[in-house]
């Protein structure tokens, strides 16, 4: 496995990974101040040849730089599914995803490529995730949920059932939302209000 991203949440990512019994063979990184990962060296300029035949997982934690590095790199992506995660096997999950420990993911819930299921968090029964999005630690998205690609899920905020939310939405931490929250909408508080 390759990892793009030697920062806070890539440390997570290669522990989970070590934990499933992969092997992280290489790093990449833009930051040139970064020249060590757990003792590989990082690398930092991308070349598609190099270990063609692993998959990639983007260890980033900004929804909008895992979007950025996805369209420039040509590669094909592993998934990182911590083995203390329960992941039922209706769900259905994207490329590139990362499922930390202690999250759930429930029955037929579909989720989308390079999300981040974050420590603890619940993704309930039916629950639809776009590309991109990052569920927080311990937050609860109920049943019957569609999330839009990009959104942001804060710590520990409960998305009541049946709800929407639009892409590139930011859901404050711990907040509750009762209500549909727009694209691109900030929202914050219980119960959660524009922002």
């Amino acid at each position: 496995m390759i990892l793009y991203g030697a920062g806070g949440h890539g440390e997570v990512v290669f522990e989970n990974l070590l934990m499933q019994g992969e092997i992280v063979r290489a790093v990449f990184d833009d930051d040139e101040a970064l020249t060590d990962f757990r003792g590989l060296p990082v690398r930092h300029a991308y070349d598609p040849k190099f270990l063609s035949h692993e998959k990639m997982i983007i260890s980033v934690g900004s929804n909008t730089a895992r979007r950025s590095l996805v369209r420039r790199i040509k590669h094909a992506f592993g998934k990182a599914i911590d083995r203390n995660a329960t992941v039922r096997p209706t769900a259905s999950l994207g490329n590139g995803i990362m499922v930390m420990a202690g999250a759930i993911v429930q029955s037929q819930a579909d989720i989308g490529n390079h999300v981040i299921v974050n420590t603890g968090a619940v993704v309930e029964h039916h629950v639809l995730l776009g590309d991109y999005v990052h569920v927080g630690p311990g937050a609860v998205v109920c049943g019957n949920v569609t999330v839009g690609e990009g959104a942001l899920i804060g710590a520990n905020a409960t998305i009541l059932p049946g709800l929407r939310i639009g892409e590139w939405a930011v859901i404050g931490a711990g907040s509750v939302v009762t209500k549909d929250v727009e694209i691109g909408e900030k929202v914050a508080g219980n119960p959660a209000r524009k922002i």
